[in-house]
């Protein structure tokens, strides 16, 4: 491990110690076994992996950046993507929901975002979408963006691929496919233009 100069980013580690023990994870070797990493610094020592990537600034000050693995950070909670893909299947005429997190200006954390890959056929009745996410997922868990897809992202065996998807957003100019956003005002997912992509980064429109 190499600690971070001021400016740099990286991931948060907790010593284990008598002061801060960790106990693990119930009936879950595997689990805690992920989540600790030994000898790091110096021989015998333990750090608690937290899973959270932070910026160092001068004078020691920390910032939260992004929360790694299978879930994000947005409005200071943490979201399951597989949980939030699993309701949003649920809806019907979906094949996949590719749940990820994206950056928004001015916003803390990542905003949720979803690649949906409808049946053959099928197409989405957006405000009863709107209607069905509003009513079954808090706030921070909505996906307020939406990318349309042909194909499902995803590896040979089947592992769901997000890492390019969230390199490019939600922005109009880099994506060819179809992109919505669940309005606040509107309450319903209205398909995302350049006016509108402008107006989120700005901060004209808050959600």
């Amino acid at each position: 491990m190499i600690k971070c100069k001021p400016g740099e980013k990286g991931m948060f580690l907790a010593k284990i110690s008598n002061v801060s023990p960790f106990s693990g994870y119930k009936n879950n070797k595997k689990a805690t076994s992920d989540k600790i990493i030994e000898n790091v610094f110096k021989p015998g020592d333990r750090y608690f992996v937290s899973g959270d990537l932070f910026q160092l600034h001068k004078g020691d000050y920390v910032s939260f950046v992004d929360r790694l693995g299978d879930t994000f950070k947005w409005k200071g909670e943490v979201v399951a993507t597989n949980e939030v893909a699993d309701i949003l299947n649920k809806f019907g005429s979906i094949e996949d929901s590719n749940v990820y997190g994206v950056e928004v200006k001015g916003a803390e954390g990542r905003c949720g975002m979803v690649a949906l890959t409808l049946l053959p056929g099928s197409s989405i009745d957006w405000k009863k979408f709107a209607s069905y996410v509003i009513e079954n997922l808090p706030v921070y868990a909505r996906p307020h963006f939406v990318r349309i897809r042909r194909e499902k992202d995803a590896t040979t065996s089947f592992k769901q691929i997000k890492t390019g998807l969230q390199g490019e957003g939600f922005d109009p100019k880099k994506i060819k496919d179809p992109l919505y956003f669940l309005h606040p005002a509107k309450k319903t997912y209205v398909k995302l233009n350049g006016k509108l992509y402008e107006e989120i980064q700005g901060g004209k429109i808050k959600f």
